[in-house]
C-alpha cells in the first residue's frame, strides 16, 4: 500500500464518517422523547448515540491517517531535497 492509497483511503473515511454523522444526526432529530410510549425512543436514542460516538472515531482514525501519509510525504521530500 502506498502512500497516495492510503490517502485516498484516508479522504474516503473521512468523507464517509462525515457521512455517517449527518445521517445518525437526522435520526436523533426525528427521535419522540415527548411519547415514549409511542415508540422505542430511548433505545433508538441510545443505539444512535453510540453510532454516532462510532462514526466520529472513524472519522478521526482517519484523520490520523492522513496526517501519518502527510509526514511521510514531507519526510521523502526533505529526504529527496
Amino acid at each position: 500500500m502506498g502512500i497516495d492509497s492510503a490517502s485516498i483511503n484516508a479522504v474516503r473515511g473521512i468523507q464517509q464518517g462525515f457521512h455517517n454523522m449527518r445521517r445518525i444526526a437526522a435520526d436523533i432529530a426525528t427521535v419522540d422523547v415527548q411519547h415514549p410510549e409511542e415508540s422505542a425512543a430511548p433505545a433508538d436514542l441510545a443505539r444512535s448515540l453510540v453510532e454516532l460516538k462510532q462514526a466520529a472515531l472513524q472519522t478521526q482514525a482517519s484523520v490520523k491517517v492522513a496526517q501519518t501519509a502527510d509526514l511521510m510525504i514531507g519526510s521523502l521530500l526533505d529526504i529527496k531535497a
